[in-house]
This record gives C-alpha cells, structure tokens and sequence, in this order.
C-alpha cells in the first residue's frame, strides 16, 4: 500500500460514471484504511472515513508534489 495507490482509486472514483466500478474501488480504499489507518496521515485518515474523496485526492496530490520537495 503507498499514497499512489491511495491516489489511482480516488481518481477513478472522482472521474467514473460507472457504479460498479466506484463501488469496488470504495471497496478497495475501506480495506487499506482498516489494515493501514496507523501508517496514514491523520489527515487523510479523516477524510477517507468521511468518504471526502477529492479532498483526500487534493491531499495526497499536495504530499506528493515535487515542487514542496516531498
């Protein structure tokens, strides 16, 4: 589990029509907060259990951005 995966499923949740497809990846983003909630910013902890996706997404983007030298 990294950011990146964290990242890939919320873009598909933002970006996707298909309920099937957000249903897994909610799926997927409830299983790495129950076996890695200590090992994530509390922050996005936050915002992952109140299903605040683009905020979750907006934040990782923001950890991850090159330009802060993360």
């Amino acid at each position: 589990m990294n950011l990146t995966d964290i990242a890939n499923c919320l873009k598909i949740i933002n970006n996707t029509l298909d309920s099937n497809q957000i249903l897994e990846e909610i799926k997927k983003l409830d299983h790495i907060l129950n076996t890695h909630r200590l090992d994530l910013e509390p922050r996005l902890v936050h915002f992952l259990e109140r299903r605040s996706y683009q905020k979750a997404l907006r934040f990782i983007e923001e950890e991850t951005d090159p330009q802060k030298g993360k």
